[in-house]
């Protein structure tokens, strides 16, 4: 269970948008990417992609990597879909039957 906390946010390489995520709160661990991001109703809305954990320092002040509560991007089905097309010229689209 979380929150999509941002509409898509352009990920930018040279200032120009490569590429749109959604930030969510979703628990995420490495091995999800590729995954599902479901709303509640089971409808699939992006694609996870990056986790990016968060850094904290211990009691004894060393630095510890916690990938929950970090950040967790996904990819929009939109741009999901012009990453294929843009490796797969061609690639025919369908909807599923309901």
């Amino acid at each position: 269970l979380g929150d999509v906390r941002r509409t898509p946010t352009p990920l930018r390489v040279d200032g120009s948008p490569v590429a749109y995520y959604l930030q969510h709160s979703a628990n995420t661990a490495h091995g999800n990417s590729g995954g599902p991001l479901l709303a509640s109703d089971g409808t699939v809305v992006g694609i996870n992609t990056i986790i990016r954990p968060v850094q904290v320092t211990d009691v004894e002040g060393k630095k510890v990597v916690i990938a929950q509560g970090g950040q967790n991007y996904a990819l929009t089905l939109r741009q999901m879909q012009k990453e294929i097309d843009r490796h797969m010229p061609g690639a025919v689209w369908r909807r599923h039957p309901e």
